[in-house]
């Protein structure tokens, strides 16, 4: 690789192309649901570089930490902030603000739709840890069969 070019090999070039393919999924469900592309795709690819960019914080913490700490857990702790914060402003830009303000007050709109962010977000991560232990349980029944029929 090239001297100049040598910065992009710590680029993750796998998490980048992720993000970008569940932003772009996730434009297209905006669109159909009444958002212009433009807003959608603004709110959508924020979503995903602000959280690449939680993970990123994560990675350069641990890397400059003088405590040592596993890879695999630098990585797991990086990925769970990058869904985690991703979800996060995903579910802010989605939150109708004005009709929570309008419906209970300024200071008390914003905590309500605060609340609803954050709920939003648990749920979001509860069923993704559903889908993901079911998927372990799956490959784990599929395994025993293959191994004892």
């Amino acid at each position: 690789m090239p001297k100049g070019l040598q910065f992009l090999k710590d680029i993750p070039v796998i998490d980048v192309a992720a993000t970008g393919v569940v932003a772009e999924l996730q434009t297209v469900d905006d669109h159909e649901k009444g958002w212009s592309e433009s807003t959608a795709r603004r709110n959508d690819w924020t979503a995903g570089l602000v959280g690449l960019g939680a993970g990123a914080g994560v990675v350069a913490l641990a890397a400059t930490s003088e405590v040592t700490v596993p890879v695999g857990v630098v990585a797991a702790t990086a990925g769970a902030a990058v869904i985690g914060t991703g979800d996060v402003v995903y579910q802010a830009f989605h939150e109708h603000w004005s009709e929570d303000i309008h419906d209970h007050g300024e200071v008390a709109g914003v905590l309500h739709g605060t609340g609803d962010v954050f709920s939003n977000t648990g749920e979001d991560l509860w069923n993704l840890g559903k889908g993901a232990g079911s998927a372990v349980g799956d490959a784990a029944k599929s395994l025993w069969k293959t191994a004892f029929g």
